[in-house]
């Protein structure tokens, strides 16, 4: 586990798909003024991982943050049966067998650090972006890829997916938005937000320029636009 600012740390986690595609994951580790501690997209948890979370305090929330990330949910839940499940909206009922739990919707919050909002328009992926205001980090799932190829067919799916070398949109996620506008009103809000970070489940994280670059991986998102918003705005 990887402290990545006051109150949030990294647990990086290898993922292989068939035909040997490597996808290196991330689970995001907040711990809360409650002193519990809020997990983003879990990761396998051993005895050792949970001796280190247990040390940093009482694991409160489990995050399924979109359609695609809940493959270790159930473990994690079984692990922490306290623990309050929040799940991406139309998740339990795709996938029956998930734990029951709350379902994420725009204006999320806990507390006054962590607020979340859902990206509209993209039903067959509704992630929810979440914003930890104390580190001015964003956290992301699948709305934007930023790693390089470990072998030749992960390299291949990358290319063939458009983010092969640089962090950007996925075609598949641009083929998933039903609503151009209500995605981008939801990217133009995200974009608008107070954040110098961007905490990726998939690849490098983003330290500086961050809103930018955000802005220039999302433009095929917003209909062609690379430039930023406007000036930053309240976080609602």
């Amino acid at each position: 586990m990887d402290r990545v600012a006051d109150e949030l740390w990294v647990v990086p986690n290898d993922v292989y798909l068939p035909g040997g595609v490597h996808f290196p994951g991330r689970m995001t580790v907040v711990r809360l003024a409650t002193g519990g501690l809020w997990l983003h997209s879990p990761v396998p948890i051993d005895d050792r991982l949970a001796a280190e979370l247990a040390a940093l305090g009482p694991v409160e929330h489990l995050v399924a943050p979109n359609q695609f990330h809940n493959l270790f949910l159930a473990d994690a839940a079984s692990r922490y049966p306290e623990a309050t499940v929040h799940l991406a909206p139309g998740l339990r009922e795709r996938l029956p067998a998930l734990p029951a739990g709350e379902v994420l919707a725009t204006g999320v919050s806990w507390g006054e650090e962590l607020v979340g909002r859902r990206i509209d328009g993209m039903p067959r992926m509704a992630e929810t972006v979440f914003l930890h205001r104390p580190s001015a980090s964003l956290v992301v799932t699948d709305l934007v890829f930023h790693f390089e190829a470990s072998n030749w067919v992960t390299g291949l799916l990358l290319w063939l997916v458009g983010t092969r070398g640089r962090m950007a949109s996925s075609r598949s996620a641009r083929f998933m938005v039903a609503d151009a506008a209500a995605t981008e009103r939801s990217l133009e809000a995200v974009l608008a937000w107070p954040f110098e970070r961007v905490i990726m489940a998939h690849g490098a994280i983003v330290d500086h320029d961050a809103r930018a670059r955000l802005a220039e991986a999302t433009a095929r998102l917003r209909r062609g636009a690379t430039a930023l918003p406007g000036p930053v705005a309240a976080v609602s």
